[in-house]
């Protein structure tokens, strides 16, 4: 299995004057009556980060011990370093803090670094502290966890001159990792929450903490506020056309090897958890302390929607469970090079013929003294053969709901049962594969048309793995029971006829012939048709055909 690529590549230190203005003089002797700045910014965060250099727009906020709040409490003054092409353009949020700064040598600060939102700086006087909420972009109410941020606390500067010097050390919280996905534009962003319900996973602080007294400091500026949340889902941030998850892993697997799966909700517009889909990477990761793991993106394939993962590069895709070879064909396209084995919700596979409306059907074999066809239940002949479907439940219905040919028109091309991403194979896509179709036009370039019917065995060549799996045979909606189609005296030991369901509208019977006011008793879609009841395997057949819809018979998708 292919392990995560993770970004290596550590923070760039980057060293650069921090100015309030663009341009200012040298202090003279004088009183000074604004600031300037010797501030250096270490960021080199000693992580796999996914952010790799400071960027214009990169904002660091900064709170100074003493003096950092309004008489009644009500306001907390910092400073803002915005980064602009190598320097950083500094201001303050209320002018008093300049001048209480004018008037030191010396004294302590904390700096944040937030990539999104604005900060909410409030003051905790039972804790002597300042405190920091989020504001996600475009809210001014809701606070949200602050995924991704770095800080410095307890920094010494000095003032001389009129010039705060200070050199601050950037770090990331105790226990941070980072997950990171391609390819989501931004609109989409907010759709998209992660889940850590199967690992020890904290989203990052809602507030993280830190001192603004000397006289009241935690043990380290990282209180884990978040432990009550454990195992709700994580906000993303829009990032460098991605999508970013961040937190902070809890305190029993900060420092050792853990391994975790990842899983991303889609919630938009649902109301419960079973409409959500559900992205599930099947490859592990093992995340350390300060880890950031780029993630595939969400339509490479390589994720689990909906109990479906795909893998074109090995040739295979997983369903419900059930992993299916897939094979791209001389037609350019990619078909199943087995039969649909998926139980839709509801369903119990029939093993009755007088069963007409079961919707699912048992597979067939030969019977032991090769007399007959019989059903079996059997897992290695589902897991080979596949399910019988009738047509109706093949294209995501339920028997019975078919009463129109307006309504079998647009069936055409319906995913059905088929994962997302698939179809039940159209009459194009049939004919355009074998060439040749009961009711259409013979395409005579299809790739396994031999001149005169579509070929098994030019089929098999190129890995379809097509053969005769039976049917169950129900003429029309009146019938009360079905026959087993498949099995012949001349070829008593295999099944040696078939049909397969399409999804193309072929054809209608009423009740009363040519009267539509009657009622539909019969409709019926083009499927494949193999053949095997020739005397050598180069004779053997797959056409198109016309499939009644009570007919219940295996599926094959095809890639849309």
């Amino acid at each position: 299995m292919k392990k995560f690529i993770l970004f290596m590549g550590c923070l760039a230190l980057l060293m650069a004057g921090c100015n309030k203005e663009q341009n200012i003089e040298t202090p003279t002797s004088e009183t000074p009556q604004h600031l300037s700045f010797n501030i250096t910014v270490d960021n080199d965060f000693d992580t796999r980060a996914v952010k790799t250099d400071w960027e214009s727009g990169d904002k660091v906020y900064v709170v100074f011990d003493h003096f950092f709040t309004d008489d009644a409490n009500t306001a907390v003054y910092y400073m803002t370093m915005t980064y602009d092409n190598g320097s950083w353009d500094c201001a303050f949020s209320d002018s008093a803090l300049e001048d209480y700064l004018l008037g030191q040598t010396e004294g302590m600060l904390t700096a944040l670094y937030l990539p999104f939102g604005n900060p909410v700086f409030s003051y905790n006087s039972s804790r002597n502290q300042i405190e920091f909420g989020l504001f996600r972009p475009g809210s001014n109410t809701a606070k949200v966890a602050s995924s991704y941020y770095s800080s410095c606390d307890r920094i010494s500067y000095s003032v001389e001159d009129g010039v705060l010097s200070a050199s601050l050390n950037m770090r990331v919280p105790l226990g941070f990792v980072q997950f990171f996905i391609e390819g989501v534009p931004e609109s989409e962003v907010a759709n998209y929450v992660l889940t850590n319900e199967y690992f020890s996973f904290c989203r990052a602080s809602h507030c993280a903490y830190f001192a603004s007294s000397t006289s009241s400091y935690p043990s380290h500026p990282y209180w884990d506020a978040t432990i009550s949340v454990l195992g709700k889902p994580i906000d993303g941030f829009y990032y460098k056309n991605g999508i970013l998850f961040s937190g902070s892993l809890t305190s029993d697997a900060r420092g050792v090897e853990k391994t975790y799966s990842i899983t991303i909700v889609d919630n938009r517009g649902t109301t419960t958890t079973s409409d959500d889909i559900t992205y599930t990477l099947e490859k592990e990761a093992t995340l350390n302390a300060c880890d950031a793991v780029k993630l595939p993106a969400l339509d490479s394939g390589k994720w689990e929607i909906n109990g479906f993962k795909e893998n074109l590069d090995e040739g295979y895709f997983t369903y419900d469970g059930v992993k299916y070879n897939v094979v791209k064909m001389k037609d350019g396209k990619w078909w199943m090079a087995q039969n649909l084995a998926y139980l839709p919700e509801g369903y119990t596979p029939a093993t009755d013929l007088s069963a007409v409306t079961a919707g699912v059907f048992a597979p067939l074999r030969i019977k032991a003294d090769n007399t007959a066809a019989e059903f079996t239940t059997d897992a290695a002949v589902v897991a080979a053969n596949g399910y019988l479907y009738q047509a109706e439940v093949a294209l995501g219905l339920k028997v019975g709901d078919l009463t129109s040919v307006a309504d079998a028109e647009k069936l055409e091309g319906a995913q059905g049962i088929c994962p997302q991403g698939w179809h039940v194979p159209t009459l194009t896509e049939i004919v355009g594969l074998v060439g040749k179709s009961v009711g259409a036009t013979t395409v005579d370039t299809a790739p396994y048309y031999d001149g005169a019917n579509g070929s098994i065995v030019k089929l098999n060549e190129d890995g379809f793995n097509m053969d005769a799996f039976g049917a169950i045979s129900i003429q029309d909606n009146t019938k009360t029971a079905g026959t087993f189609m498949g099995w012949a005296s001349g070829y008593p030991d295999k099944l040696s006829s078939g049909m397969f369901c399409g999804s193309t509208y072929a054809g209608v019977t009423y009740n009363t012939s040519g009267d539509e006011t009657s009622g539909v008793k019969n409709l019926q879609f083009y499927g494949f048709m193999p053949m095997t009841n020739k005397s050598s395997e180069a004779q053997y057949t797959c056409n198109g055909t016309k499939v009644s819809y009570r007919i219940a018979g295996p599926v094959r998708c095809v890639r849309n």
